[in-house]
C-alpha cells in the first residue's frame, strides 16, 4: 500500500547568477555573439534568455549550466547591463556592455557656400542600423541633426557659416567621432565696387559686391575692417567695415595714396581681395608750389613740394619726386603740406617737378633750374695762335649728364666740346687767334659761365733772322722767322734794341720783314704782336768795331789819365763801350762817335799790354803797344813777426800795381788783395832768422826794400799732460809759438833734467820731447829754438804715488801680516814715505822698488778700505782695495726652541774681532733678537723672541759686516692633541676648537686650518689651541690638520658631516625613456663638486646621472637613466654616506596610441606592430595580448615607441579587440584601435578576406570569397 503526500512551493533551484560577458564591444549593426557566463543556467537547453540594456537578444544560445551565447540586435548605446532569464527567474550585471560609436572616415563634398541649405554627405561606420537621430555638427555652427541613410553615411544640410579647414563632429548617444580640417567653406570673391576714387584723408564709404560674404549677425563688424591697397584703418576711419548681405558688404576708405589699389575684405580668417578689374584710387597729390627754385647740379640739397593730398605721414615711404624726370635721392613727408625733396645730381633751366604718390603723378612745369656754370680754370691756359688745340674746362654745374655744352674763349666757339662731367667739360679744335687774358665761356642752353683773364694765345716765338751782320748806318732788310705771328696781319712790329725797325709787314705766321735802323753792337731783337711779344736775345749782329790808334802810349802804375781811341763801327750810339788793358778788363769808357772814344785806365803795371775795345760784346784790338812805369818803395811795417809766418806788411812808395810778387829772403809772400798805386800789402811765410831782405816785382819790374825782417824768438804756453809718472819715459806734448820746423834746432829741459829727443807735432806750434825720471811738483819747462832762448813758460808735475794691488788682498781682524802694495810712482829708497790701510798706520813699510812696497798690517775692521801713500808730502788714495777678512757664523745652539721663546741662542763663528760693542744686531728670519752680546772673536749670544715656523736664517751683524747661516733655526712644530667637535651640517659655517700645543703666541697670517682635504678659515686662540670655521663639505671620519708656517700636524678620523637626509622626490614617476629631470629634495646633500664632495644616486638598481647641487644642500637634481618597472627605490649617497628612499619612483605605464594594420583575422600568425609610448628600452620584458589572447612572440622595434607581436588564433568575429601591453609587471589596456573580423566562415565574408589581404599580403594564397 503506497502512500503519497505533497507539500506545495517548498522546493526552489536556484536562479540564474551572471557574472560577467566576453565581447563587450559591438558594432551599432548588432548580430555580433555575446558570451555571458555565470552559474544556475540550467542542465539542458531549456527556456534560457537573454536581454542586452533591456532589449531581449535576436537569439539566444544554451552552451553549458555556466554559459549561454546572445545574438545581438543593432543599438547605439553604452554601459548596458546584460541579464539571463531562465523560468522566471532573472539576473543581470551593468555596465557590461557597449556599441561601438560611430566612426567618421570622409565627407563629400567638402566645401559649400556660406549661406545655409547646402547638402554633404558624412561617410564612416557604426551609425546605426536605424535612425537614432545622430546629431552633426560642422566648423563650430549650430548643431543639427543628420538624415540617416545607412549604418555608414547620413546626410547634413549646411547652417549658415565661414572659414577654411573646418572640424567636423557627429554625435550618437553621447559617443562622437571627429574629423579635422574636413570642411572648407567657400572664400569670398568681390567682383564689384561703387564709388572707387577717394580723399587721401580717407572718410569715403563704398559698397563691395560679390559672394560668399559672411557674418553672424546681421550688419556686425567684421574681424578685421577693410583695407585698401597697403592702408588700412589703423588710424581710424569715418565708419568700420560691415556686413549687408551674402553678396555685398559697406566699408569705409582708409586714409592713404595711390591708383588702382585692390580691396581687401576679411570674412572669418579668408581674407579675399577684389580681382584686377576692381579698384580703387585716391585723389592725385597737388603742387602749387616749389622752393626754393634752384639748386646746385651736384644736387644734395632740399626742396620744399608745398601743395595738398600729399598722404598722411605713415605713407612718406609711397612718396617718390623726381625733378627733370630723375628721381630724387630721398623724398621726404614732415607733415601733410609740405613733401621734401633731396635733388638728384642734373642741370637745366625751367625743369618740371613731379611727385609719384603710390602710382599717382602729379607734374608742375618749369618750377626749378640748375645752378649756371661756373668756370675756376683751365688747361693748358695757353695754345699756339693757330688754334686746333684741345683744352680742359674745369668748374662746376655743367651738369650730371652731357647737357651738350658749348666752350668759348675770347668770343669764339670751339669747334667741338665734350661733356666729361659736373666739373669738366673738352674743348676740341680751340679757334684760332693772338693775345692774351681772354675770357673763357661755357654756356648750356641759355645758362652761361665766365673766368676772365683765363686764357692766352702763346706769344710770338722769334727763332732767328735772315741778317746777322750790318753796317752800323742800318737802313737794310731784316727777316725775322718763328711761331705765332698770327693766321693773319695783326700788325706786328719790331724794335732793334730801343729803335723801331720800320716799316715792318707781316707775311705768314711765322715771317715779318723789317728795315734797320743805325746803331751798333749785338742787339735784341723784339717782336711784339698785339700785346704780346718776344725777345730773340741778340739776334742781330752789327759790324764789328776796329782799333786804328791811341794817345798816350803809357803811364804810372796809378792810371788816371785819359787815354784817346780811335777808329770804325763804334756806333752811332752810346752803346757803353769798354776798354782793357793788359788783364785789367772793363774799364770804363766815353763814346764819342761812330769812330772814336776816351777812356781813363786803371791802378796797373808791366811792359806791352794789348789793348782790347768792346761796343756792346763786339771785339777790337791791338797787342803789345802799352807799357807801367817800374815800382819804388819809400817804407815798410812791421819788421818782425811769428815764425809760422801770416803777418801782414804794409809798403808805401808808388808804381805798385799788378801782377805784383813779394819775398822776405828767399820766400815767396802771399799778397792777398790788389796794390793802391801808393800803397800794397803782403803777408808773410813761415821761417825763421833776422834782418832778412824784402823784394818787390811788379809785372817784371823789380825794386829792393830797404827795410829788413826778422822773426819772432819761441814762446812756450802749456805742456800736456801736466804731470806724468816717477820713472820718466813719456813724451809730453809742449805747446806755444814760434818753435819752427826743425826738431834739430830745438832744446828743452824739466826743472834741472833734460827732455831729449824732440820732435814737431804741429808746425811752430807743438813739439814733443821725452821726459826723464824724477819728482816734484810745478816745475818750470823751458826751450831754446836755434840758439833764441825761449819767453813765457809752463809747468809741469811728477805723479803721485798710487796703489794698484796688494798681496794678500785682506787680513785677519787680528792683524799681525805683512801685505805687499803693489802700483807705482813709489820713487826711491832715499825718499820719505808712509802708508795707511783705511785710517790704520802700517806698523812699518819697506821700500823694494818704485811699484811696490811691504806693509806689517795692525790689528782692525771693515772692507774695501783705502789705500794712502805719501811720498815726499804727496799722497796718492786707491779706494775699495784692502778688506779685513769678513765675520762668517759657524753653527748655533740650541736649533730649535718652543714657540713661547725668551730662551739664550749661542751664534758661533769667526772674525769676531776684539772689539766686545762690535755686535749691533742679529735677526732670526725677519725678526730682531734681544740683547745680542759680544762673547769672544769666535761667539755671541743673545735672547730668542716667541715665534713659529722652521728652517729659518740666522744672521748677525759685526763691524757693520751680516753674516747669516741659512736655515739654522727652527720653532717646535705644532703638536695636535684633540678637537672639540660634534657631528655638523654640510653647510658648515660653524666652529670648533683645536687643542695642542706649539701653535704660537700671535697670529701672523701663517696657520692654516683644514677639513679633509678643504681649507678652512681658522684664527689663533693660545699657543695651545685654535679655532677652526667648519668649511662646507661632506664624509665621515674625516681628519683635521693644522699648518703653521709650514710646519703641519693632523688627527685622523676625528670629524664627521651629517649624513644626507631625503624628504621626497620630484615627480615620482617618468617615461620609461628617462626623459625627465628629477628632483630629490632634503638636506645635508653636500657642495656641488663631484672631485670634492663625490656624489651618486641610483632608482632600483640603475644609476641616474646627477647634474647639480643647490647652494643650500637641499635639492639634488639628476637625470634618470632609461627603465622600466614601478616602486623603485632611490638610493643617495653623498662621499660615502646614504640614505634610501623606499618605492619613491615608477617609470611611466605603457600606451599603445595605434596598431598596424587595423583590421585582422581571427586566424594566428598575424604580426602586429604597436605605436605608443613607454615600451620600454630594447630587451626590456614586455608581454602583449590580443583579445585576452597572448602573442606568442613580443619584440621591441624601436625603444619605448614601438613593438610587434605575432597573435595567437583568436575565436568568434566582428569583434573589437582590446590590446594589453605589460612591460615589467606594468600594464596597460588599449581598445578602439584593431577589430577583429572573424575566420571567414561567419560574418562579413569580404571583411575578413580584406582583413586577410592585409595581414598576410597578396602573395598569402588566401581565397577571396565574393560577397
Amino acid at each position: 500500500l503506497s502512500r503519497f503526500n505533497t507539500l506545495s512551493n517548498a522546493f526552489s533551484y536556484d536562479g540564474p547568477s551572471v557574472s560577467s560577458a566576453v565581447a563587450i564591444f559591438a558594432p551599432a549593426t548588432g548580430s555580433t555573439s555575446l558570451t555571458i557566463f555565470g552559474t544556475n543556467f540550467g542542465t539542458t537547453a531549456q527556456s534560457v534568455s537573454a536581454t542586452v540594456g533591456g532589449t531581449a537578444c535576436e537569439a539566444t544560445e544554451w552552451t553549458s549550466e555556466s554559459s549561454a551565447v546572445c545574438k545581438v540586435s543593432s543599438g547605439t548605446q553604452i554601459s548596458l547591463a546584460v541579464g539571463v532569464e531562465l523560468f522566471g527567474d532573472s539576473s543581470q550585471i551593468t555596465q557590461a556592455m557597449s556599441y561601438i560609436g560611430p566612426s567618421l572616415s570622409g565627407i563629400q563634398p567638402q566645401h559649400a557656400p556660406t549661406s545655409d541649405g547646402s547638402t554633404i554627405t558624412l561617410f564612416g561606420s557604426n551609425f546605426g542600423q536605424a535612425d537614432y537621430s545622430p546629431q552633426a555638427n560642422l566648423g563650430g555652427t549650430v548643431t543639427r541633426v543628420a538624415i540617416f541613410i545607412s549604418d555608414s553615411s547620413v546626410m547634413l544640410r549646411t547652417a549658415v557659416g565661414a572659414g577654411v579647414a573646418q572640424g567636423l563632429s557627429i554625435t550618437q548617444s553621447t559617443q562622437s567621432s571627429d574629423l579635422t580640417q574636413a570642411f572648407t567653406f567657400d572664400p569670398p570673391v568681390i567682383s564689384g565696387l561703387t564709388n572707387g576714387l577717394g580723399p587721401t584723408s580717407g572718410g569715403s564709404t563704398m559698397t563691395v559686391f560679390g559672394s560668399n560674404f559672411y557674418t553672424p549677425i546681421e550688419g556686425s563688424l567684421y574681424s578685421k575692417d577693410g583695407t585698401v591697397g597697403a592702408f588700412t584703418c589703423a588710424d581710424g576711419c569715418a565708419t568700420a567695415a560691415r556686413w549687408v548681405s551674402f553678396s555685398s558688404a559697406m566699408m569705409a576708405a582708409p586714409k592713404g595714396i595711390g591708383s588702382a589699389l585692390p580691396v581687401r575684405l576679411t570674412v572669418a580668417t579668408q581674407q579675399v581681395e577684389s580681382t584686377s578689374a576692381v579698384r580703387f584710387s585716391f585723389d592725385p597729390p597737388v603742387i602749387t608750389t616749389v622752393e626754393p627754385a634752384n639748386g646746385p647740379t651736384s644736387g644734395g640739397v632740399s626742396i620744399t613740394l608745398k601743395g595738398s593730398k600729399f598722404g598722411e605721414l605713415s605713407s612718406k615711404s609711397l612718396l617718390a619726386a623726381a625733378v627733370g624726370g630723375v628721381a630724387c635721392t630721398s623724398t621726404d613727408l614732415p607733415d601733410t603740406a609740405n613733401v621734401v625733396c633731396v635733388i638728384p645730381q642734373g642741370a637745366g633751366l625751367d625743369l618740371p617737378v613731379s611727385l609719384d604718390a603710390n602710382g599717382v603723378v602729379s607734374t608742375f612745369t618749369n618750377v626749378f633750374s640748375y645752378d649756371p656754370p661756373s668756370v675756376s680754370s683751365i688747361d693748358p691756359k695757353f695754345t699756339p695762335a693757330t688754334g686746333s688745340a684741345t683744352i680742359s674746362v674745369f668748374g662746376g654745374a655743367f651738369g650730371f649728364v652731357d647737357s651738350s655744352p658749348v666752350a668759348s674763349f675770347g668770343g669764339t666757339n670751339c669747334a667741338g666740346t665734350t661733356w666729361i662731367s659736373d666739373s669738366s667739360a673738352i674743348c676740341t679744335g680751340s679757334p684760332p687767334g693772338v693775345g692774351k687774358d681772354q675770357t673763357t665761356s661755357v654756356e648750356i642752353g641759355v645758362l652761361v659761365g665766365s673766368l676772365i683773364n683765363s686764357f692766352s694765345y702763346k706769344p710770338p716765338v722769334v727763332t732767328g733772322a735772315s741778317a746777322v751782320s750790318g753796317a752800323t748806318s742800318g737802313g737794310e732788310s731784316l727777316s725775322l722767322f718763328g711761331s705765332n705771328f698770327g693766321q693773319q696781319d695783326y700788325t706786328p712790329y719790331v724794335v732793334v734794341r730801343t729803335h723801331n725797325c720800320v716799316p715792318t709787314k707781316w707775311v705768314s705766321d711765322s715771317n715779318v720783314i723789317c728795315t734797320t735802323p743805325a746803331s751798333g753792337g749785338h742787339p735784341d731783337l723784339k717782336l711784339t704782336v698785339k700785346s704780346q711779344s718776344w725777345v730773340l736775345n741778340q739776334g742781330f749782329t752789327y759790324q764789328t768795331p776796329v782799333l786804328s790808334q791811341f794817345n798816350p802810349k803809357n803811364m804810372p802804375t796809378s792810371g788816371g789819365i785819359p787815354l784817346t781811341l780811335y777808329g770804325s763801327n763804334f756806333g752811332y750810339e752810346d752803346l757803353s763801350p769798354s776798354v782793357s788793358i793788359g788783364t785789367s778788363k772793363g774799364i770804363p769808357t766815353v763814346w764819342v762817335s761812330d769812330s772814336s772814344m776816351t777812356s781813363t785806365p786803371r791802378l796797373g803795371g808791366g811792359l806791352l799790354h794789348n789793348i782790347e775795345i768792346s761796343v756792346d760784346d763786339l771785339m777790337g784790338s791791338q797787342t803789345g803797344v802799352f807799357s807801367y812805369d817800374t815800382p819804388e818803395v819809400s817804407s815798410s811795417t812791421p819788421l818782425n813777426g811769428p815764425t809760422a809766418g801770416g803777418t801782414t806788411l804794409t809798403f808805401y812808395g808808388k808804381n805798385f800795381g799788378t801782377p805784383v810778387d813779394v819775398s822776405v829772403g828767399d820766400t815767396q809772400c802771399t799778397v792777398p788783395s790788389t796794390p793802391a798805386f801808393t800803397q800794397m800789402v803782403a803777408t808773410t811765410p813761415a821761417g825763421r832768422g833776422s834782418n832778412l831782405v824784402v823784394k818787390i816785382t811788379v809785372a817784371q819790374l823789380q825794386d829792393a826794400s830797404p827795410f829788413a825782417f826778422s822773426y819772432d824768438i819761441p814762446i812756450i804756453a802749456s805742456i800736456a799732460p801736466l804731470n806724468g809718472p816717477t820713472t820718466g819715459g813719456i813724451t809730453p806734448t809742449i805747446v806755444g809759438k814760434n818753435f819752427g820746423v826743425d826738431p834739430s834746432l830745438i832744446s828743452s829741459k824739466i826743472g834741472t833734467s833734460a827732455c831729449a829727443n824732440p820732435t814737431i807735432v804741429t808746425d811752430h806750434t807743438h813739439f814733443k820731447c821725452t821726459l826723464a825720471g824724477g819728482v816734484g811738483q810745478s816745475l818750470t819747462v823751458s826751450a831754446t829754438v836755434d840758439s833764441a832762448p825761449n819767453d813765457g813758460g809752463a809747468t809741469f808735475s811728477y805723479d803721485a804715488p798710487r796703489a794698484s794691488s796688494l798681496k794678500p788682498l785682506g787680513s785677519p781682524k787680528t792683524g799681525s801680516i805683512s801685505v805687499t802694495v803693489f802700483g807705482q810712482n813709489f820713487g826711491t829708497t832715499a825718499l820719505n814715505r808712509e802708508t795707511k790701510l783705511g785710517d790704520t798706520d802700517c806698523v812699518s813699510v819697506a821700500f823694494f822698488s818704485d811699484s811696490s812696497v811691504k806693509c806689517k798690517v795692525s790689528h782692525g775692521s771693515g772692507s774695501s778700505l783705502a789705500v794712502r801713500f805719501t811720498l815726499e808730502g804727496v799722497t796718492g788714495v786707491t779706494e775699495n782695495i784692502f778688506t779685513y777678512e769678513p765675520v762668517v757664523l759657524s753653527s748655533i745652539s740650541p736649533i730649535v726652541m718652543p714657540t713661547s721663546g725668551n730662551q739664550q741662542l749661542t751664534i758661533f763663528g769667526t772674525q769676531f774681532g776684539q772689539d766686545t760693542i762690535a755686535v749691533t744686531g742679529a735677526t732670526i728670519g725677519a725678526q730682531n733678537t734681544d740683547n745680542p752680546t759680544w762673547v769672544s772673536e769666535s761667539s755671541l749670544v743673545t735672547t730668542v723672541r716667541a715665534g713659529h715656523g722652521k728652517d729659518f736664517d740666522v744672521s748677525a751683524t759685526l763691524h757693520s759686516e751680516t753674516s747669516t747661516s741659512a736655515s739654522a733655526f727652527s720653532y717646535f712644530a705644532p703638536i695636535l692633541s684633540s678637537i672639540l667637535a660634534t657631528e655638523q651640517p654640510t653647510t658648515g659655517q660653524n666652529s670648533i676648537t683645536v687643542f695642542g700645543k706649539y701653535f704660537g703666541t700671535s697670529d701672523q697670517g701663517q696657520l692654516s686650518l683644514a677639513m679633509g682635504n678643504t681649507a678652512s678659515t681658522s684664527t689663533y686662540s693660545l699657543d695651545t689651541q685654535a679655532v677652526l670655521q667648519v668649511p662646507a663639505g661632506s664624509g665621515l671620519g674625516l681628519g683635521v690638520q693644522i699648518t703653521i708656517s709650514g710646519q703641519s700636524d693632523a688627527l685622523t678620523q676625528v670629524f664627521s658631516y651629517a649624513p644626507p637626509a631625503v624628504n621626497s622626490i620630484s615627480p615620482t614617476s617618468s617615461p620609461t625613456d628617462g626623459s625627465s629631470a628629477i628632483n630629490a629634495i632634503g638636506f645635508n646633500f653636500g657642495p656641488d663638486n663631484l672631485v670634492t664632495d663625490p656624489a651618486t644616486v641610483a632608482v632600483g638598481q640603475t644609476a641616474a646621472t646627477v647634474t647639480g647641487r643647490s647652494a643650500s644642500h637641499q635639492q639634488i637634481s639628476l637625470d634618470i637613466a632609461p627603465g622600466t618597472g614601478k616602486n623603485h627605490d632611490v638610493h643617495i649617497t653623498i662621499n660615502g654616506q646614504s640614505i634610501s628612499l623606499v618605492g619613491a619612483f615608477s617609470y611611466s605605464a605603457p600606451a599603445v596610441t595605434s596598431v598596424e594594420p587595423t583590421l585582422v583575422p581571427t586566424t594566428a600568425g598575424v604580426i602586429l606592430t604597436l605605436h605608443g609610448s613607454n615600451f620600454g628600452p630594447s630587451g626590456s620584458s614586455v608581454v602583449a595580448s590580443v583579445g585576452g589572447v597572448q602573442c606568442s612572440s613580443t619584440s621591441i622595434v624601436t625603444a619605448h615607441s614601438k613593438l610587434t607581436c605575432t597573435m595567437a588564433a583568436l575565436s568568434g568575429s566582428s569583434l573589437d579587440a582590446p590590446i594589453n601591453v605589460n612591460v615589467d609587471g606594468v600594464t596597460a589596456s588599449s581598445t578602439g584601435v584593431l577589430k577583429v573580423t572573424g575566420d571567414g566562415t561567419s560574418g562579413n565574408p569580404a571583411l575578413w578576406c580584406s582583413a586577410l589581404h592585409k595581414a598576410y599580403g597578396s602573395s598569402s594564397g588566401a581565397y577571396y570569397i565574393d560577397p
